[in-house]
């Protein structure tokens, strides 16, 4: 079978999650979160609370990245929670509605299993969750946003170089082997530095 988007791949997992909400979270990226727990917690509690179709996670971004991330569009001005009101993929920094932009986490209700087979292939023939998400919103279902807060970050490590930068990051803060860790960093940096 072939990749055909990130709906696709969610769609696969219709027979195991039994009609319940779900979590998603892509593997090409690390939250870093100083906070007890978390922010899945956080993302489940919204999703519950305000009865949800999709709850996905946010980070803000610079103004000139906006070009790279699907953006939220917020439902008036946004707080820790906020309803979407939609979503745009890769916007132009002109036509970006704000900086927030989608964090690799989401929870799902069941009913997105319905929007995937509504949703229509986009570029390269993918099957894309934002167009699915859009769908949900245009049929009035609540979609809502979490942003990441004090003390969280994304780490990227969809490629070598990201993944390395992300890898020396968590492992100097390791509480059990940072310490270490540092110290043989700077040994070998220094080594090389000869």
């Amino acid at each position: 079978s072939v990749p055909k988007g990130l709906a696709d791949a969610i769609a696969h997992a219709e027979p195991f999650v039994g009609g319940e909400p779900f979590v998603v979270s892509l593997g090409d990226s690390l939250i870093r979160s100083m906070n007890p727990g978390g922010v899945l917690p956080r993302l489940i509690d919204t999703h519950v609370r305000e009865g949800a179709a999709a709850t996905i996670l946010f980070e803000t971004v610079a103004p000139e990245d906006v070009i790279r991330y699907g953006i939220a569009k917020p439902a008036g001005d946004p707080g820790q929670e906020f309803a979407v009101a939609d979503l745009i993929e890769k916007p132009s920094v002109e036509d970006a509605p704000s900086t927030l932009a989608v964090a690799g986490r989401y929870v799902f209700a069941p009913t997105v299993f319905d929007y995937i087979r509504r949703t229509q292939p986009g570029r390269g023939g993918e099957i894309q969750i934002t167009d699915t998400m859009r769908l949900m919103l245009q049929d009035g279902l609540p979609v809502w946003g979490v942003r990441m807060g004090e003390g969280e970050r994304r780490l990227d490590i969809g490629n070598y170089r990201s993944y390395f930068r992300a890898f020396l990051e968590m492992a100097l803060i390791d509480p059990d082997f940072g310490e270490e860790f540092g110290e043989f960093a700077r040994a070998r940096l220094d080594q090389d530095a000869e």
